[in-house]
């Protein structure tokens, strides 16, 4: 072959791969933007449900109110995992008034089952937005305190994550 299209050949390769990446660029650009994690519906019947289900898990009056203010068709999970590990009271509250996704009851079962307890528990689960259970496993299996953990992997961003995972690599 010609030097002259050993470089043609190479460049169209180049240029195809180049191309097949732009859709991958948009959609890693656009993803960026998302909310992360998989948010429940919103809605009247959902806050009837929250209310149900505060009800029976031993909340009472302005505790209900708080909790299922903004309730989510994840709610009672949420309510119904905090009540199995523990978040008795105003640590339910706090652990599932702030419109609950699918990732918090599992938040609350894998902070349990690696130590995480009360108060510290419902606050690392309130906010997160996405799965945080590989989190908390990487953090604990890293040794990191309790404190440590919470701080990593609550209310979980990108940015976060991506602490805790190298925080967690640099401890090994």
């Amino acid at each position: 072959m010609k030097p002259r299209i050993k470089i043609d050949i190479v460049a169209s390769f180049a240029f195809a791969f180049i191309v097949s990446l732009i859709p991958s660029i948009a959609l890693a650009s656009e993803s960026a933007d998302a909310p992360r994690g998989r948010y429940c519906d919103q809605g009247e019947d959902h806050k009837a449900q929250c209310i149900r289900a505060a009800r029976d898990y031993g909340l009472t009056g302005d505790a209900i109110a708080r909790t299922c203010q903004k309730a989510t068709a994840c709610s009672k999970d949420c309510i119904r995992a905090a009540w199995d590990y523990e978040l008795r009271g105003e640590l339910m509250v706090h652990a599932c008034d702030d419109q609950p996704v699918e990732a918090t009851a599992p938040c609350i079962r894998t902070g349990w089952h690696e130590g995480i307890k009360g108060a510290n528990l419902a606050r690392m689960c309130r906010s997160v937005r996405q799965d945080v259970t590989d989190c908390i496993r990487t953090a604990v299996d890293a040794g990191m305190s309790v404190e440590e953990v919470v701080e990593a992997c609550g209310g979980l961003t990108g940015a976060t994550r991506q602490f805790a995972m190298v925080s967690s690599t640099m401890r090994r």
